[in-house]
């Protein structure tokens, strides 16, 4: 016969064991925020956690050089990553400030050299006009344009533009420093950034910012919410951002 007290006392155990142990929500340890975070740390000693966050891909920026470019590779889409790789250190500018960047210049005229199959004067020497090489930059600009990175009263390129016109252009860069306080109000007021309601609501802005990509977005999101001083902010689910307390485990 088995004796019911030692199942009573079993029973009692478990649920003893349920209430102060299984039901307790967990907690993140330090090491997988850190990680989250960019941050190095030191392994942990104590074994795989039970739950981790995948660290997500983070793309690292193309270096060009075009001194170092063969000339089949003197393309648009190269002068385009030239300018993009420079665009962290501006807000504002115009295709005539860039072209005071030596090596934007420089790449520009390799590119519109080969895009226009320049002639060579008597001493073999290409002829290369300050025009071309405008117009061969703002080409690339609105290409940045295009995918979101850059916004511009004049967003479509007219073929027969005015270079010395257009190269005054003003072009502006999509950021951090433009959308942070944006997106820090709407984590403020609501609790959560929603990515695509960001997108909706920089969008509606227009003079510019309805080209914007949710691409951009994205990583503008991610740079602001991990920048927040005083709070732990995650990636609760694809293209939503919460508070550490507020993630259910």
């Amino acid at each position: 016969m088995t004796d019911q007290n030692i199942e009573i006392k079993a029973w009692e155990e478990r649920i003893e064991y349920k209430r102060s142990t299984l039901s307790k929500p967990w907690k993140l340890p330090s090491s997988i925020l850190a990680k989250h975070r960019r941050k190095e740390v030191e392994p942990v000693k104590s074994g795989p956690t039970p739950c981790a966050i995948p660290k997500k891909e983070k793309r690292q920026p193309v270096k060009i050089d075009f001194h170092q470019l063969s000339y089949d590779l003197h393309s648009s889409r190269n002068l385009k990553l030239l300018v993009l790789s420079h665009l962290n250190s501006l807000r504002r500018f115009t295709a005539g400030q860039l072209l005071e960047m030596e090596d934007i210049k420089y790449g520009a005229t390799c590119v519109a050299i080969r895009n226009l199959k320049l002639r060579t004067n008597s001493e073999g020497e290409v002829i290369v006009k300050d025009r071309d090489i405008a117009s061969t930059l703002v080409g690339a600009l609105n290409l940045l344009v295009r995918d979101g990175n850059l916004i511009t009263s004049a967003s479509k390129w007219n073929e027969n533009f005015d270079p010395s016109r257009d190269a005054q252009r003003a072009f502006i860069v999509v950021g951090k420093w433009n959308l942070g306080s944006t997106i820090r109000t709407i984590a403020r007021n609501e609790g959560k950034v929603v990515i695509k309601e960001v997108w909706e609501k920089v969008k509606g802005w227009g003079n510019g910012w309805e080209g914007t990509s949710k691409g951009v977005i994205e990583e503008i999101v991610e740079q602001v919410m991990t920048g927040i001083e005083g709070q732990e902010w995650l990636e609760s689910e694809p293209g939503i951002w919460t508070t550490l307390d507020d993630i259910a485990y």
